[in-house]
């Protein structure tokens, strides 16, 4: 989307003032369509949105938001939403400060403690959600890792254990039924100036399986280091997160280990649909991923 078209969609509204002040956020030389930077000193900056209304996550982040207890303050909450022909507008506050990429990672053990109180304040009944269930809503997390895990099931290189595999991935259903950010990338953190932790991007704010929130992590490096994820600090970031619930480190393990798999085989129902398909590198990571007995 381009600037003129922003303003159009702004047009007649309280931010029409801040026309001319639009400008596209680049983050690590990337260029987002549709997400702007708006204001001025006097009357203040603005994060501006711009999602079509048939994205399905948009209505159940919306919602969400609404029913957040949010004792720690680490949501940038949405302060506008303007709905204009098929676009949904969201108006935050721009935050300034420190976003855990090249620098400031030391950061990142305390925003995934802060997003385990989150978590444990904000335990929910279903419908639950995922960004990679297609749009469907589930009333258990039960249900919503069985979908997903017979979506990738049929992917199975021969040469696996299929019910190794499957025995390591129940540990998914022990994930905790609450409001979770499952966008949790290092471009979605900033440690502010005035020294406050928070997630700065709301898109994908929904009912949930906690273990969910760990889609960014690459635990063993497999992907390559990406600055968006979470690598070398992947151990310390586990142990903060079950530390602060109360978790065992053998439970802790257990739901690591189920979380890493199913990171795996969401990569190889990927390549699979793309043409792409390595089995031998899968049947590697897996294989890795089960033998290691401790994460924390």
């Amino acid at each position: 989307m381009e600037i003129y078209e922003a303003e159009k969609l702004l047009a007649g509204t309280q931010y029409e003032m801040l026309f001319g002040t639009l400008k596209k956020i680049t983050l690590k030389n990337y260029t987002y369509d549709s997400h702007f930077k708006m204001g001025n000193d006097k009357l203040g900056y603005f994060s501006i949105k711009i999602m079509k209304t048939e994205e399905s996550s948009i209505n159940d982040s919306i919602n969400t938001l609404n029913a957040i207890n949010d004792t720690e303050n680490i949501v940038n909450n949405i302060i506008g939403i303007i709905e204009k022909e098929d676009y949904v507008l969201l108006i935050s506050e721009w935050l300034n400060g420190i976003q855990p990429i090249d620098s400031g990672r030391e950061l990142l053990p305390t925003f995934f403690s802060k997003l385990a109180t989150f978590n444990k304040n904000n335990v929910t009944k279903g419908p639950f959600t995922s960004m990679y269930t297609d749009g469907h809503c589930f009333n258990s997390i039960n249900e919503m890792v069985d979908w997903e895990i017979n979506c990738h099931k049929k992917h199975f290189s021969e040469k696996l254990d299929t019910d190794i595999i499957l025995g390591a991935m129940g540990s998914l259903k022990e994930g905790m039924p609450c409001i979770i950010n499952e966008d949790m990338n290092c471009g979605n953190f900033i440690f502010t100036n005035d020294g406050k932790y928070k997630i700065i991007d709301t898109e994908w704010i929904v009912k949930g399986n906690s273990l969910y929130q760990f889609q960014h992590f690459d635990y063993f490096g497999f992907s390559g280091k990406k600055w968006y994820n979470i690598t070398e600090d992947a151990k310390d970031c586990y142990r903060a997160y079950f530390e602060t619930l109360g978790i065992s480190n053998g439970d802790a393990n257990r739901q690591i280990r189920a979380i890493e798999l199913l990171n795996t085989l969401r990569e190889n129902t990927q390549w699979e649909f793309s043409g792409k398909g390595d089995h031998n590198e899968i049947e590697r990571r897996i294989r890795t991923i089960l033998k290691t007995e401790k994460f924390v």
